[in-house]
């Protein structure tokens, strides 16, 4: 067993369903992940309450300014193309939104960073082991590229290995949204029978440009949390060890266990 924690800070705290750990990530990765999807910074360092908010914001504002669907024709060269079916009154509010996420990530990176190192010096974390009538949730390491093949195979299943529940039936929702609108599954139907045109004249590209950054975040996040998910594991190994077996007191909780389960 695990003390109750009396610290000001800590790495990891959790509950039968979900874990939020807090650890160390580079503010220019979250930066560029914001930039590559509104939401997706603050997923990084679990402000899952903004993320999600941010994530919603950004399939709203972006499907009312058609920003992706100008993007793919500025893509292909047809820049006229591209200016008719911009919004600009929904694209400019997007914009100012859109700077804002990328600055406060970074911001909030920054100060995540310092409450770390204060945490990581007191060595201590909270609830490492849940148990509910509902589900159990147990800090174990994990190995980071199990969990990057599963969210492979489909987004959100690297979530459910490191028992990130919320975050992982959030992302089945808007994974099934995306697929759904995009018509991806349909094309490569047709694609596979060889029929290309059909395929091409099925794709929504409004909708395929979120595709690219949901698959690879999906992959990239998957890997982040279980490695930080392995060092607060070690971490709490450590302080559990350096508390009782160094006092000599882990013999004692031991026989103690012993005698309420007989």
């Amino acid at each position: 067993m695990t003390p109750k924690s009396n610290e000001r800070r800590w790495i990891v705290s959790s509950n039968s369903l979900t874990n939020n750990v807090l650890s160390f990530n580079s503010p220019w990765v979250v930066l560029w992940w914001s930039m590559a999807f509104p939401g997706y910074g603050h997923l990084l360092i679990n402000h899952y309450l903004w993320g999600f908010i941010l994530i919603l914001f950004e399939f709203i504002f972006n499907n009312l300014g058609q920003i992706n669907l100008a993007i793919f024709y500025s893509m292909l060269g047809d820049i006229e193309h591209a200016k008719e079916v911009l919004n600009i009154k929904w694209t400019l509010l997007y914009a100012s939104v859109y700077v804002f996420t990328i600055a406060d990530s970074y911001r909030r990176c920054v100060d995540n960073n310092k409450v770390y190192q204060l945490a990581y010096a007191q060595g201590d974390s909270k609830n490492p082991f849940q148990f509910s009538p509902l589900e159990k949730n147990l800090l174990e390491k994990r190995e980071p590229l199990y969990t990057c093949f599963w969210s492979i195979i489909m987004p959100g299943l690297g979530s459910f290995i490191s028992n990130r529940m919320p975050l992982f039936i959030l992302s089945l929702i808007w994974w099934g949204v995306v697929i759904f609108y995009s018509n991806l599954y349909e094309a490569i139907v047709y694609s596979m029978i060889g029929d290309i045109s059909k395929a091409k004249a099925t794709l929504n590209p409004q909708w395929v440009l979120f595709i690219p950054s949901i698959y690879v975040f999906g992959i990239f996040s998957a890997y982040n949390m279980a490695v930080g998910n392995n060092k607060v594991y070690e971490m709490e190994k450590s302080s559990f060890l350096k508390k009782y077996y160094q006092k000599g007191e882990l013999d004692s909780i031991y026989k103690d266990s012993q005698q309420e389960g007989s």
